[in-house]
C-alpha cells in the first residue's frame, strides 16, 4: 500500500473479508486518513498480487463492531454512510475498532467526500491497462465487471 502526502501507517493485518458467502484474502491497512484493504489475486506468470478493493476515508466510517467468534475467527464490521458494510474476519477485531475509533477522531476533514459505491469494492486496476480504470467486484462469483455495469459478465447476477 502506497501512502499519501501527510498519511501516516497505523495498522496493518492479514485478514479475509467476508464477500457474500466466501473470504477473500489480503491485507487491512490504517492510516491517519483511511481503510485500505488489499486482496490478493493470483496471476500467471506473476503469482500471488494485491489489488485494492477498499479505500474507504475515516470520515466516511459512521461505526466499527467486533463480534466475537470462535478462537482467532471473530468479525470486524466497518459501517459506512448509506448503510455499507465491510467485514473482515480477524484474531485481532477489538484492538481493531480500539484503533479505528482513535484514527477516526483525528483524521483531517477532506475537501471532498466520495460517497461508497452500491454495486460493490471499487478496485484499482494497473495503469497503462486497456480496460477501464475502475471495476466493480460482484458480491456473487467475485468477477470484476467495468464501472457502470447493470450485471455481472461471468454469473448475470444484478450488480
Amino acid at each position: 500500500m502506497i501512502l499519501q502526502a501527510g498519511e501516516q501507517g497505523l495498522a496493518s493485518e492479514s485478514v479475509s473479508a467476508l464477500s457474500g458467502p466466501s473470504l477473500q484474502s489480503g491485507y487491512l491497512y490504517l492510516t491517519s486518513h483511511r481503510i485500505v484493504f488489499e486482496g490478493l489475486f493470483f496471476e500467471p506468470p506473476v503469482g500471488w498480487v494485491p489489488r485494492t478493493l477498499l479505500d474507504l476515508p475515516l470520515v466516511q466510517v459512521s461505526n466499527v463492531v467486533a463480534v466475537p467468534g470462535r478462537k482467532d475467527r471473530h468479525t470486524l464490521r466497518v459501517e459506512a454512510g448509506r448503510g455499507y458494510v465491510y467485514t473482515f474476519v480477524t484474531p485481532n477485531a477489538h484492538g481493531w475498532v480500539r484503533s479505528i475509533l482513535t484514527a477516526r477522531g483525528k483524521a483531517p476533514a477532506p475537501s471532498r467526500t466520495p460517497e461508497p459505491s452500491s454495486a460493490g469494492i471499487v478496485v484499482n486496476v494497473p495503469v497503462g491497462s486497456p480496460q477501464p480504470s475502475v471495476f466493480l467486484h460482484c458480491r456473487h462469483c467475485g468477477s470484476l465487471a467495468p464501472a457502470g455495469s447493470v450485471h455481472c459478465s461471468s454469473c448475470g447476477a444484478t450488480l
